[in-house]
């Protein structure tokens, strides 16, 4: 696993906070730094888990810190998000009230789009970036695992019919079990 960040897409983080989550994401999950041909948003990916990680991705009139989502391709106009994780730095958030009501109708939108929103202050993050990683890495691949379950059902059934995707799921099941066990690090919290 290579963690140079050298024209890997971290260049996109605009905070040494960001910077600090970005790696921390870095080193859960068999993560990939972003290829070339990536969408410029990329900063890498989860091949296993087809996610990508994004940095300062445009969302409708907003931008986000991060997302993770399915894989994004030029020319979308939005990822499917899954999460928008949000680093709260004190210099930059809540500092006033204007700050504070533009957050928060920020959050309004993203999780009325149906995206799960994980603010994180910088104090957490300087704290323990690990663990704040692993906490949305967590709750991503819980999800994820149900979408890819459903689309091999769905892709098993048009090939194979019902029998095939009975058997099937319960291989696909234990894989994604599997992935997930060996290679998101469960780390503990430091308080």
């Amino acid at each position: 696993m290579i963690h140079s960040t050298e024209n890997k897409g971290i260049d996109r983080c605009e905070s040494p906070l960001e910077r600090e989550l970005a790696m921390a994401f870095s080193r859960q999950a068999r993560f990939e730094w972003r290829q070339p041909e990536a969408h410029h948003w990329e900063i890498g990916s989860w091949p296993s888990w087809f996610l990508a990680l994004l940095a300062q991705p445009d969302y409708g009139t907003y931008r986000a810190d991060f997302s993770i989502c399915t894989w994004v391709h030029e020319g979308q106009d939005y990822p499917p998000f899954i999460v928008i994780v949000e680093v709260d730095g004190h210099d930059f958030h809540e500092r006033t009230k204007e700050q504070a009501e533009y957050d928060k109708k920020r959050d309004r939108f993203m999780t009325g789009t149906g995206a799960q929103v994980f603010r994180f202050t910088g104090r957490e993050i300087s704290r323990d970036a690990d663990a704040c990683a692993y906490e949305v890495l967590e709750y991503v691949i819980t999800i994820q695992r149900e979408h890819l379950l459903k689309e091999f059902e769905r892709f098993l059934e048009q090939r194979h019919g019902s029998v095939a995707k009975n058997i099937n799921r319960t291989v696909l099941e234990n894989a994604l079990i599997s992935d997930s066990e060996l290679s998101l690090k469960p780390i503990k919290r430091r308080d």
